[in-house]
């Protein structure tokens, strides 16, 4: 049932299940391609996987894992697909039974309780639909009030499947849900920011989901130098800043000045962070070394609420290279943007704080501990 070869792996795959005194049985695993396969991989945004490589790490240290390509993705899986296992002996008897592959939460899942498990299509969860559910969309308008919002898509999300329930007309739609505790009431609408709601659908009921529409702005990126003033970009400068809306997750990202144009806010608290990388005039020199990269993940059982921590460490061979340019300047903030100030913004300046001018390699040191200083940050500014 597959390509595999066990001489292509020096026997990797291979696991001895049976051990010795059973020379007379062989068993065979088939997966075919024809037979249905769930995966799923979160975070992902529109099924782009994005890491969070840099949730717990200095900036510092995540210029130099971007510099070295050492990324560290932390991603879970959910995989699911059957396969039939079939046993037989020397004298012609053979015994089949299909069973289903369980990876959750990136572990394997034993089936304690020796049920089947029944491959359930999304089709067929979304046409059993037993409870009634009035979904309400309105957006807030400038003046902070609610209004009914028209056209909006709306899917309901429960563990791995995905339901499409139907367009609002007058702000409103009533259609029929299945049944699933904490599922997710997803309203999309082009012009305006995904928003959610999280409702258990075991009786009729209604749900009012709330969108906030986007802002244009046009956007510049200024330099606040160790002397406290503002300045443009130099030539030879470039920056890219993120924000994250801390509700929603909602994440613009600013490329200057390579790549010009708008940027889409709602209101929200922010947390922006942002680098600016300068040639240096010259050479830093970097000799080759192993460098260390850890990464933690949590390993749960189905019988416990709890989980224990795993650090998985790999060392990597790094050769040794000559940069030509260096991390100048920094911005690391919470940003909060109000509703009011946003409406009547057209632009926005985002800045970063250059805390020290770098004239030799042996500055670079001194540099790095005034970025963590976080010394005089400037929040952006609406206009």
């Amino acid at each position: 049932g597959t390509d595999y070869s066990a001489d292509d792996y020096s026997g990797y795959y291979v696991w001895e299940v049976l051990g010795s005194g059973f020379d007379d049985l062989s068993a065979n695993v088939l997966y075919y391609e024809e037979w249905p396969l769930e995966l799923e991989v979160y975070p992902n945004e529109d099924g782009v996987l994005y890491s969070n490589s840099v949730s717990n790490d200095g900036l510092s240290e995540t210029i130099l894992r971007s510099l070295l390509c050492l990324t560290d993705y932390k991603f879970i899986y959910d995989v699911k697909y059957p396969v039939l296992i079939t046993m037989s002996d020397d004298e012609g008897y053979v015994f089949q039974f299909v069973t289903m592959v369980i990876l959750d939460n990136n572990q394997a899942r034993v089936n304690e309780l020796g049920e089947d498990y029944e491959q359930i299509e999304d089709d067929a969860i979304c046409e059993d639909a037993i409870t009634e559910l009035t979904v309400y969309t309105d957006y807030v308008g400038d003046d902070g009030y609610l209004y009914a919002l028209d056209d909006v898509n709306v899917e309901f999300r429960c563990s791995t499947y995905t339901c499409d329930i139907g367009t609002t007309r007058n702000g409103q739609l009533v259609g029929m849900f299945p049944a699933c505790y904490n599922g997710i009431v997803v309203a999309e609408k082009d012009g305006y920011g995904e928003s959610t709601e999280i409702v258990s659908t075991f009786e009729d009921g209604a749900v009012t989901v709330v969108m906030e529409e986007y802002v244009n702005l046009s956007y510049e990126v200024k330099v606040v130098d160790y002397d406290g003033s503002s300045r443009s970009l130099n030539s030879d400068e470039s920056a890219y800043i993120t924000l994250v809306e801390q509700d929603t997750s909602y994440t613009v990202s600013v490329f200057y000045p390579e790549v010009t144009g708008d940027v889409k806010l709602v209101p929200g608290v922010y947390d922006v962070e942002g680098i600016l990388m300068s040639d240096t005039g010259f050479d830093i020199n970097i000799p080759a070394d192993v460098l260390s990269g850890c990464s933690t993940s949590v390993l749960y059982s189905l019988s416990s609420v709890f989980g224990v921590e795993e650090e998985t460490c790999v060392d990597f061979d790094i050769d040794s290279m000559t940069l030509e340019s260096v991390l100048s300047g920094t911005v690391e903030l919470e940003w909060e943007v109000e509703r009011e100030e946003l409406s009547g913004a057209s632009e926005v300046v985002f800045y970063l704080t250059e805390p020290m001018e770098v004239t030799s390699e042996d500055d670079i040191e001194d540099l790095m501990t005034l970025h963590e200083l976080a010394l005089g940050m400037v929040e952006p500014e609406l206009k």
